[in-house]
């Protein structure tokens, strides 16, 4: 199957662009005015999200499967791919067994997996239990829950609730809650590994306010030869909390421009 890929136009090397949970590809478009002045601009969405049906029995590297036959399908290979959260993840897993044909890879706020069998399984429980929820409760209900995770608490109140507004009606909660138990951080491979062996140009964006992200990214900063920029201003989420700052600290990282020339 093919997921929705929608071309925004641009010039320069094809850069592709991959949302979080319970996001769409039209998270991107405030930075895509910006982005398309360097590159040909392109948005997915992953299944269950958006426009794209969902997967059977989902998880982060079959994921990666559907995304890397949806970049081939479109003839978008070699392309910057560029991660946030969930899709980063994906992102990762996909350029682990196919990065040589990427020319290049950016996480934003993305983990690369849990290293010890106790986080693993309490992951596993909390995901467990919004999953349960995505299903059986009415959306509204859920998201003003969600929203309020520490990992969200840049969040100003007036966000939070238009988060939660706009989330309401994007997704099915069945289909939601498959990709968040398949695709459980607590069930995915440990991808520490690929920094220190990628095969293609890797970097790592953090959002000033995000103190769990900022320190994995000082952690990764002294693996292997990646490169990190800071986007000032915002939280989790940066090209949302910050679009101006996202796309000069993208470009800051140096091998995406290398690329584009």
């Amino acid at each position: 199957m093919g997921l929705n890929c929608i071309d925004h136009g641009g010039q320069g090397r094809a850069l592709v662009m991959i949302h979080g949970f319970l996001g769409s590809g039209e998270d991107w478009l405030p930075v895509v005015p910006s982005l398309k002045e360097h590159f040909h601009c392109y948005t997915i969405d992953l299944p269950g999200h958006g426009k794209s049906d969902g997967i059977k029995s989902p998880t982060v590297n079959r994921v990666a499967d559907v995304v890397y036959c949806t970049l081939k399908n479109h003839n978008l290979l070699p392309s910057i791919l560029v991660g946030y959260s969930l899709g980063g993840r994906v992102a990762m897993a996909l350029a682990n067994r196919w990065g040589e044909e990427l020319s290049g890879l950016v996480l934003e706020g993305a983990h690369p997996g849990l290293t010890s069998f106790e986080e693993k399984e309490q992951r596993l429980v909390s995901d467990r239990c919004w999953a349960e929820r995505f299903k059986a409760e009415a959306a509204e209900t859920v998201l003003k829950d969600w929203y309020c995770q520490s990992v969200f608490s840049s969040l100003s109140s007036e966000e939070r609730a238009l988060l939660v507004q706009k989330r309401c009606t994007q997704n099915s909660g069945t289909e939601l809650a498959d990709m968040l138990m398949g695709c459980s951080l607590g069930a995915q491979e440990n991808l520490w590994s690929f920094f220190e062996k990628a095969s293609c140009p890797v970097g790592y964006l953090v959002g000033e306010y995000d103190r769990k992200f900022s320190a994995l990214k000082e952690q990764l900063s002294h693996l292997a030869d990646i490169r990190t920029a800071t986007v000032m201003g915002a939280g989790h989420n940066t090209h949302r909390d910050n679009p101006e700052e996202f796309t000069a600290a993208l470009l800051a990282l140096g091998f995406v421009i290398e690329f584009c020339q």
